[in-house]
């Protein structure tokens, strides 16, 4: 999509096309390669942006530990 067109018109060519859910890595992710749950969560942050959905993905192995 070109960079000079607005986020909406953007998210209207997105949801026009009907694009899909990816099913393999996309080309513009190059540094290895993308387990299972991490397609999932990328397929929920290009539905969350063309829903206009503001969201943050995180998990839990970024939480400090507590000592024992």
């Amino acid at each position: 999509m070109e960079a000079s067109r607005g986020v909406d018109a953007q998210r209207r060519a997105f949801a026009a096309a009907g694009t899909r859910a990816l099913t393999e890595q996309p080309g513009y992710v190059r540094a290895g390669r993308l387990r299972d749950y991490q397609l999932e969560g990328l397929n929920w942050l290009i539905y969350s942006w063309s829903q206009d959905n503001n969201c943050i993905l995180a998990d839990e192995m970024a939480r400090p530990r507590a000592p024992p």
